[in-house]
C-alpha cells in the first residue's frame, strides 16, 4: 500500500495510519529535534499527534499531501508544547515556525529516509563496504581486511554502489516528496 501524495481529500483508516506511522515515524523525529531537543519528549509528541490522527479518522479532513499535513501536524504540536512550557513566548511562535531550519530540518529527514532507503537496496557486499568506509569511516585496507577480501574488491564495490547511489538520487531528484 503506498501513501497518498495528493488528493481531493485523504481518508484515513487504522491501516493507513499505521502504515504512515511505519513509514514517517523516524522522519517526523528528526523534524521535531528542530523544535524540542529532548529526544524523549520529541518521541512522546509524535505520539500525540497519530493518537489525535487516529481519534479524528473519521472527521478529519487533509485536503494536502499527507507528508505535509504530518509535518505541519508536528510543527504545531511541538510549538504547543514549547508555549506550554513557557520556553517561547507566544509572539515568537510565528518566527519559530517560518525559520529556515525547519525547513531545512523537513528536507534533511526526507533526504536522510531516501539515503537510507537506497542504501538498503544495494546489493550485500556494495552497501556493507559504503556502510564500512563512509559510515564506520573505515580504510579501504580494513574493510577489505574485515570481509577477508582485497583492497581493490573494496573500491571496486565502493565504486559500484556509489553508481547505484547516484543512479537512485538522479531519479529522485527530479520527484517530488510532498
Amino acid at each position: 500500500m503506498s501513501t497518498p501524495a495528493h488528493h481531493d481529500h485523504i481518508t484515513l483508516t487504522d491501516a493507513l495510519i499505521s502504515k504512515v506511522y511505519t513509514d514517517y515515524h523516524s522522519r517526523l523525529c528528526l523534524y521535531a529535534a528542530v523544535f524540542v531537543t529532548d529526544h524523549t519528549v520529541s518521541e512522546d509528541l509524535i505520539q500525540d499527534c497519530f493518537e489525535k490522527l487516529l481519534q479524528q479518522k473519521n472527521s478529519l479532513r487533509i485536503r494536502t499531501s499527507l507528508p505535509v499535513y504530518l509535518y505541519s501536524m508536528v510543527r504545531n504540536r511541538c510549538l504547543n508544547h514549547l508555549r506550554s512550557q513557557k520556553k517561547i513566548a507566544p509572539e515568537d511562535i510565528y518566527t519559530i515556525s517560518a525559520d529556515q531550519n525547519a525547513l531545512q530540518a523537513m528536507i534533511e529527514a526526507e533526504t536522510y529516509y531516501h539515503l537510507h532507503c537506497s542504501l538498503q537496496s544495494l546489493p550485500e557486499k556494495s552497501g556493507e563496504v559504503i556502510r564500512m568506509v563512509y559510515l564506520d569511516q573505515q580504510s579501504h585496507e580494513q574493510a577489505a581486511q574485515s570481509l577477508k577480501v582485497t583492497p581493490s574488491t573494496v573500491r571496486n564495490h565502493k565504486a559500484r554502489a556509489l553508481s547505484l547511489l547516484r543512479q537512485k538520487f538522479q531519479v529522485l531528484s527530479h520527484l517530488k516528496f510532498f
